[in-house]
């Protein structure tokens, strides 16, 4: 039987904890670019599974527009 190709959409990936939802986002299609989770352990596992996504470790609601701009930067460099 033949897989239907998906085309690939960007995602970002919030409380990501260990990434046990891209496992399925990946498999739909999804490719999870950026990635933030407030847990450092959690973002350690999650950086040594998916070496291939940024991770933000910390809370990105008390951030500066520098932040902002370099979760936006990196979402348009990989369109």
């Amino acid at each position: 039987m033949f897989r239907k190709r998906i085309k690939c959409m960007k995602g970002l990936s919030l409380f990501a904890g260990a990434g046990i939802a891209e496992t399925y986002l990946r498999e739909s299609g999804v490719e999870i670019i950026v990635a933030n989770e407030l847990v450092p352990r959690r973002a350690e596992l999650y950086q040594k599974i998916y070496p291939d996504c940024a991770m933000i470790c910390g809370d990105i609601t008390k951030t500066n527009n520098f932040l902002h701009k370099w979760i936006y930067n990196e979402i348009s460099h990989t369109r």
